[in-house]
């Protein structure tokens, strides 16, 4: 997604998760990608999300792709007693909101959320590149 190839993306996530069905991450990534090429994920996200508990990080991020909870209650599902693991999981449920914004055309809603991934400030997590790129390819 990242390097801007979605089609590459789409197999490589399937790919990831035909060698591991219990990677939650992987499935709200094949999920984003999916909806990016205008393909209709959701089938295939929810046979997946049933092994997963949703209310606990990053279960809310299935449940908001799969209409569930709203985008908001996604966001503030990654609170947690934490600072540290608020940051990082506040800074992929941005990023997660951001590539649903694109995939629904809602391209300066994606840009305010990838400006917030940001600003978490977690240069360690695969969101903050991610985010920097997306920005890059957003018009101003």
């Amino acid at each position: 997604m990242v390097k801007g190839d979605l089609r590459e993306a789409k197999q490589d996530f399937e790919k990831a998760l035909d060698h591991n069905v219990w990677d939650q991450r992987t499935v709200i990534w094949l999920h984003l990608v999916r909806a990016r090429l205008g393909e209709s994920p959701r089938n295939e996200t929810e046979r997946h999300a049933r092994r997963f508990d949703k209310g606990k990080w990053p279960g809310p991020a299935l449940a908001a792709l799969m209409g569930e909870i709203s985008i908001e209650s996604m966001i503030a599902a990654a609170r947690e007693p934490s600072a540290i693991k608020t940051r990082e999981q506040e800074a992929e449920a941005y990023f997660v909101a951001g590539e649903y914004y694109l995939a629904v055309k809602r391209a300066a809603d994606a840009r305010r959320m990838f400006e917030e991934v940001l600003k978490r400030n977690a240069p360690q997590l695969s969101v903050q590149a991610g985010a920097k790129a997306e920005l890059r390819n957003l018009p101003k």
